[in-house]
């Protein structure tokens, strides 16, 4: 392909993706100019071959969708063949490129009851496309606001001693003239923070405990870090225990205030 042939089939490729965009809600992060734009062009075609045929498929329940196989109820099961029945359900999900990923442990009842009471109730496409799995995550239907804002607040640990700052601040309000004192004095201490330590050379964060009131969470962890002075280059560190606050925003824990060891409390 001449760089003339590369140029205008790129446009088309951006048009394409423009399109998709539109009419079927598409996202994509951004043409990739390591990819060839003859291999693009297929790509984006099968991608609206899929949205086309998705989009045109009749919605048919989950238990419809795996040959409406009769369903026990929970109750008239005896414990001891209740991890059978429940493995043959998701067996027969698999069998089918349905997937179900559990975030906690459960009790066999217990993923038998979703199954049978909610995931069969779901509407899905009527479509079998090899290689693509549907996937349905517990947590989605049964947040657990405790163990979200863990995670939340390892993701958010872990970007600071990493020095993601992209992935940190995607974990902090955005800085708005409304927004309350601690979340953007927040946002200033740990940018100054990572301004002032060069590299973590060794750190360790183990959340200990974590209570949440409505919105609103507290999460404890015991810290510990090294790094290299920017001034100085002399090894600095500290440790103890960090106290992180959380705020509940359109359905995501987001942080607020924070006092970690090795930097000023915000």
């Amino acid at each position: 392909m001449t760089g003339e042939e590369d140029r205008i089939q790129r446009a088309l490729n951006a048009a394409k993706r423009e399109e998709l965009r539109e009419r079927y809600g598409a996202e994509f992060r951004g043409p990739d100019h390591a990819l060839p734009p003859e291999i693009e062009s297929r790509w984006l075609h099968e991608i609206e071959e899929f949205e086309r045929q998705f989009d045109l498929a009749p919605q048919v329940t989950v238990h419809h969708y795996v040959g409406n196989p009769p369903v026990q109820p929970l109750g008239e099961i005896p414990p001891g063949e209740l991890p059978r029945e429940t493995d043959h359900l998701l067996e027969l999900l698999r069998c089918n490129n349905i997937e179900i990923c559990f975030g906690r442990d459960l009790s066999d009842p217990e993923v038998y009851r979703f199954i049978t009471e909610e995931i069969f109730a779901q509407k899905i496409a009527d479509l079998r496309i090899d290689g693509l799995t549907l996937s349905f995550l517990y947590e989605e239907f049964h947040p657990d606001p405790a163990r979200e804002a863990r995670w939340v607040t390892e993701d958010f640990l872990r970007a600071l001693f990493e020095r993601n700052e992209s992935d940190m601040l995607n974990l902090l309000p955005d800085e708005t003239p409304d927004d309350p004192p601690p979340a953007n004095a927040l946002r200033k201490t740990v940018l100054a923070f990572l301004g002032d330590i060069v590299t973590f050379f060794d750190w360790k964060a183990d959340i200990i405990a974590c209570t949440v009131e409505g919105d609103e969470a507290s999460v404890r962890a015991g810290v510990s870090w090294r790094g290299l002075n920017a001034d100085t280059l002399l090894t600095v560190g500290a440790s103890g225990d960090a106290v992180l606050h959380l705020h509940m925003h359109n359905g995501l824990w987001m942080l607020t205030a924070a006092t970690i060891p090795g930097f000023p409390s915000a």
